[in-house]
């Protein structure tokens, strides 16, 4: 296999027989699809999925969280508020802050704190935005 230079300093590529690759400039390592790779040096963290479908992070900071049994992986995005809201592919609603995913359950209000010390009172509404209000 070639290397080939992009911005993100690796390459995913699935050889002939259908396994995938990771391909740096230093060599290519077999990958187990459905794993979670965490960053390391240059390269970013990725996700390569069941499918070899590839979720790589935006930067080496950035954290990458597999999306509970489900085949896929989210970056979390960072934000305000503390917290980001995932509908996955398979529509199950997560809520991702900079420590965790938590799968949420449509129509059921929790309560959790986050990593800022705050108090999160989420509710989770099929087909809107997250419904949340912050607790003192």
């Amino acid at each position: 296999m070639e290397y080939e230079p992009n911005l993100s300093n690796f390459n995913v590529k699935i050889s002939q027989s259908g396994r995938p690759y990771c391909v740096t400039s230093s060599g290519a390592t077999p990958l187990k699809p459905g794993s979670l790779y965490p960053a390391q040096g240059i390269k970013p963290a990725f996700y390569i999925s069941r499918a070899c479908e590839l979720t790589t992070a935006s930067s080496k900071d950035a954290r990458l969280f597999k999306l509970g049994g489900e085949d896929q992986a989210v970056e979390y995005k960072k934000d305000a508020k503390g917290f980001n809201y995932v509908v996955s592919k398979q529509k199950s609603p997560f809520l991702v802050t900079t420590e965790s995913v938590r799968p949420l359950t449509y129509d059921q209000t929790v309560t959790l704190k986050l990593p800022t010390g705050r108090q999160l009172e989420i509710t989770a509404k099929r087909g809107k935005e997250l419904q949340h209000k912050f607790i003192n």
